[in-house]
């Protein structure tokens, strides 16, 4: 019969906060390796930070601002004017008799545990992605309420403090409308908030899973009852949890809805490439002396003058009508026409 030896190794959740080191213990390891004390921990463990992912020169010394978080604990936020500012949270918090205690958040993914592998991307301040999503339309079905008219989604990715990004990917636009498709005879456009029986399924692929929520917002042109064209913009208020680089959504009009404005949709976050000088006051943070991208509109202008457009006709056919307004007896379902959603995302427009 094997024997197993097995041993457990039990870390302190409180000490004392003047006299005793340790590095902090916030680094979802990803391979076996030794803490200070020549303990063995294992890969998912947590282990110390102790990591070569931040590019720290010994020419170019840290200014570190220290900051009470949400729960009690202590942010650290780092800038050397070189790197781009970095938040780290210590998971500690300081209670009574100088002394301290490790705090554990309610989360399936603890955004103060940091990954090995991820720490750049994981302890920016600003956060950045590393690969860019596809919004894919699945179909357009007859199970929802969506109100009618043309829809173009966005998504921003999200931690789980709710910490959103920018604007990460824009979907083609998806008209909604009243009728069936199998009979053409049927299908008109609605006035106002007029709901249909539409539910719009969409799959979402090249997902950052350094992220832990994908959240969903959208505008809705439409006419109302006097048919002047207009548009809303509104947000599906409960995220989408990040499980796998690849999400399928279904909105079918029983969602949540925040509406927004424009400006709200698309607020532009500040790019920072580094920061000299920081200063906390009344709470709120404050960087001087701020390194930013500087993108070159001027050459990008000046190429664009010598894009030519011209029509082209997809290889697929979409079908042809009759004179009675109705479908040839060869035509697919799923290709016939203009007015089918998907040859509208596909096969119209740039």
């Amino acid at each position: 019969m094997a024997t197993y030896e097995i041993k457990v190794y039990k870390y302190n959740q409180e000490g004392d906060l003047a006299h005793e080191y340790r590095p902090l213990r916030n680094l979802k390891l990803a391979d076996q390796t030794n803490d200070i004390d020549g303990n063995t921990v294992q890969p998912k463990d947590l282990g110390d930070f102790v990591t070569t992912e931040i590019l720290v020169k010994l020419n170019k010394p840290l200014d570190i601002e220290c900051q009470p978080s949400y729960d009690g604990t202590v942010n650290l936020i780092i800038n050397d004017d070189e790197n781009p500012p970095r938040i780290i949270n210590t998971r500690f918090s300081v209670i009574e008799d100088n002394r301290y205690r490790i705090i554990n958040r309610n989360q399936e993914e603890q955004t103060n545990i940091y990954n090995e592998g991820y720490v750049d991307r994981e302890s920016r301040l600003f956060r950045n992605i590393n690969r860019i999503p596809r919004i894919t339309l699945t179909s357009v079905n007859s199970y929802g309420q969506l109100k009618g008219g043309n829809y173009t989604f966005y998504i921003k990715y999200g931690d789980n403090d709710y910490n959103k990004t920018d604007i990460v990917a824009e979907s083609g636009q998806i008209s909604i409308f009243k009728g069936t498709i199998s009979k053409p005879n049927t299908i008109s456009g609605t006035l106002q908030d007029e709901r249909t029986d539409k539910a719009i399924s969409l799959t979402i692929n090249n997902i950052d899973t350094s992220f832990q929520k994908i959240y969903l917002f959208y505008s809705r042109e439409y006419c109302d009852i006097n048919g002047t064209r207009t548009s809303e913009v509104a947000m599906i208020k409960e995220p989408y949890e990040i499980t796998n680089t690849t999400l399928n959504i279904s909105i079918n009009g029983f969602e949540d809805i925040g509406t927004l404005n424009d400006e709200e949709l698309n607020i532009q976050y500040n790019i920072v490439t580094a920061v000299k000088t920081q200063a906390q006051v009344q709470s709120m943070l404050f960087f001087g002396n701020v390194q930013d991208v500087h993108l070159n509109n001027i050459d990008l202008q000046a190429l664009s003058y010598y894009i030519q457009v011209s029509p082209i006709q997809s290889a697929e056919s979409i079908g042809c009508l009759t004179t009675e307004y109705t479908k040839q007896e060869n035509d697919d379902i799923d290709q016939v026409e203009y007015y089918n959603p998907m040859n509208i995302y596909y096969h119209l427009g740039y």
